[in-house]
């Protein structure tokens, strides 16, 4: 399963996310939903760092990526509001496979970086 949470403050600012995991949905180099969210939230990721937004945080590995923002935007929240419901058309379309939430604010993703 694909877990992917957004950090969001009280005032619904989001300022980066979490991919974790592998979906399983067929073996590796024709899943297509692992496909679908590492095109998307890797797009997002790098689009970010060529926009050389403030702060512009990416790391990843085999089966995790964070994106975060020191200071987010409006450009930033557009980008962020797009990634998040295309993954929440894909939750819906194959949610045994991938599942979307919200984190709070400072909790998983700056102790990260």
């Amino acid at each position: 399963m694909i877990d992917i949470s957004f950090e969001v403050d009280r005032e619904g600012i989001c300022s980066g996310f979490l991919v974790r995991g592998h979906a399983g949905y067929a073996p590796r180099g024709s899943d297509i939903v692992c496909a679908a969210v590492s095109a998307l939230t890797q797009g997002a990721a790098h689009t970010l760092q060529e926009m050389k937004e403030p702060g512009a945080k990416v790391v990843q590995s085999d089966a995790e990526l964070i994106c975060i923002i020191d200071r987010p935007d409006i450009a930033t929240q557009a980008i962020f509001a797009m990634v998040k419901r295309s993954l929440q058309e894909l939750e819906s379309q194959y949610s045994g496979y991938i599942k979307v939430c919200h984190g709070s604010h400072g909790t998983f993703l700056l102790s990260k970086t």
